[in-house]
């Protein structure tokens, strides 16, 4: 290999580390920013009371269908 091939060589190798470690990075970055968020919804959803939900009181299916022939008429 000649000088120039060489130099050539070390340019492209610190081109393309620098792209790597840049992207890399970026995406650990985003990624913690992800799991904090995560965990901030988290918190909140278990600090969060629990809601009661009552069971509203079913009609028979002959009382409502009596009714609405009713008001068809």
């Amino acid at each position: 290999m000649t000088l120039s091939q060489t130099t050539m060589k070390k340019i492209a190798l610190s081109v393309i580390g620098s792209l790597l470690f840049a992207a890399s990075y970026y995406h650990v970055h985003r990624q913690t920013d992800y799991v904090a968020t995560k965990n901030i919804q988290a918190s909140s959803e278990i600090s969060a009371p629990p809601t009661i939900v009552h069971p509203l009181k079913a009609l028979p299916v002959f009382a409502s269908r009596s009714f609405d022939l009713k008001n068809r008429s």
